[in-house]
Order: C-alpha cells, then sequence, then structure tokens
C-alpha cells in the first residue's frame, strides 16, 4: 500500500509529457529540472542497494566456500545400437571445481561485502 505523498508524486509523474510537438516531430523536453519526491529520504535508495550488494557478496562468497568442497556430478551414457538391440553403460564422475575459480569466488564476495557495508 502507497503512502499518500506517494501516491500523488506517482500522479504527477504520469500526467507529465516527456515529449511536445514543435512541428510534425515530437522531442524531448530540454533541461527539466530533477523532481524529487517527498516521501524518499536522502540515501535512502542508496542504502537498499548497499543491502543488496553485502547480500549478493555473502552469497558469492558461501558459493566459493562450497566449491572447494562440493563436487559436481556428470553423467555420461556409452553405448551401441543395433536395430532394436541397444547396449549401454552409463558412467557418473564428480568433478570439483578448479581452485582458481574457488579463490576468485572467495575474492569477488569478499568485495562485495567490503564494498556494500555501509556506512554506520
Amino acid at each position: 500500500m502507497l503512502h499518500s505523498t506517494q501516491e500523488a508524486c506517482r500522479r504527477k509523474e504520469s500526467k507529465k509529457s516527456k515529449f511536445h510537438k514543435s512541428s510534425e516531430l515530437a522531442r524531448p523536453l530540454a533541461k527539466q529540472p530533477i523532481q524529487r519526491c517527498p516521501h524518499l529520504r536522502h540515501g535512502q535508495l542508496r542504502g537498499r542497494a548497499v543491502k543488496a550488494l553485502f547480500v549478493t557478496g555473502l552469497v558469492v562468497l558461501i558459493l566459493g566456500i562450497a566449491s572447494f568442497f562440493v563436487p559436481i556430478p556428470h553423467t555420461e551414457n556409452h553405448g551401441i545400437k543395433a536395430g532394436d538391440v541397444s547396449i549401454g553403460v552409463r558412467t557418473t564422475e564428480h568433478e570439483r571445481v578448479s581452485p582458481i575459480v574457488s579463490t576468485v569466488l572467495i575474492l569477488a564476495g569478499a568485495g562485495m561485502m567490503i564494498g556494500g557495508r555501509g556506512r554506520s
């Protein structure tokens, strides 16, 4: 549910015309002042982006640590088919991600967490 100031701001934005016609061609209005909505406080949007960056960094960090230990299964089917007869073998291999990739994930996640920790 939107607050009354948010609703008023949205109505005002929807009524604005982004183009005006000077002849047959429509062109954007030049250098309109940016109008701020009264319901948004200074830095409120930045705070949400910083929190999202921190959470994303945490997820990447956890995936990087898990990729050191958790193998990824890979299944292949080998066989021949002759008419109605088919003979096949299914092989399953468990491969781990390269340690370089895991290290890059950990460093990227830590970097995003440091960048998104916010200023208190």
